[in-house]
């Protein structure tokens, strides 16, 4: 009997380790960043970077240095474009575009993507609400005005979304 329950108890360990790693490989992992400091002294609806802007895009490409990603997306805004531009460049990747608003099928055709990295290019109004979209759960209920710190590691798998933040 004891050597039974053993036996048991070593299958089961066994397959928990292989369900465990199965998933690991089925995660898709988006990375969402709020468009870096934009001028506000500029009234029209596409506004640059300030010079702090542009040193938060150089600090995003040299946080995610160590991943590798497979696209590059952003709204076509020159603020969110050059948010993302640093890390393109640096992984000689084409910034790819999005409608503003229009997240959705973009969204649709990433999640199904498994084992793939993926840097998104937001807006303070749109992000959290993708997080949602792909029923994760948002990490805080708004963003502030002046946050741009953020990068929101948002995780898909089969069964389950998660988000992780991590500040730069």
């Amino acid at each position: 009997m004891k050597f039974r329950t053993r036996l048991m108890l070593g299958l089961v360990f066994v397959l928990c380790l292989n369900s465990c790693g199965d998933k690991e490989k089925e995660v898709t992992t988006l990375y969402l960043v709020r468009h870096a400091e934009k001028d506000l002294n500029d009234t029209t609806n596409n506004p640059p970077l300030t010079a702090i802007g542009y040193e938060r895009a150089e600090r995003l490409a040299l946080e995610l240095k160590d991943i590798t990603f497979d696209g590059v997306y952003s709204t076509n805004l020159q603020r969110t474009e050059n948010t993302v531009l640093p890390l393109a460049k640096k992984q000689n990747l084409e910034i790819n575009h999005y409608p503003y608003y229009q997240w959705h099928e973009l969204l649709d055709s990433l999640k199904i993507t498994y084992q793939k990295n993926y840097l998104i290019g937001g807006h303070g109004d749109n992000l959290l609400e993708m997080m949602d979209y792909l029923k994760a759960r948002r990490p805080q209920p708004s963003l502030g005005t002046h946050e741009y710190d953020n990068i929101f590691k948002l995780s898909i798998s089969i069964d389950s979304s998660w988000v992780d933040v991590i500040k730069y």
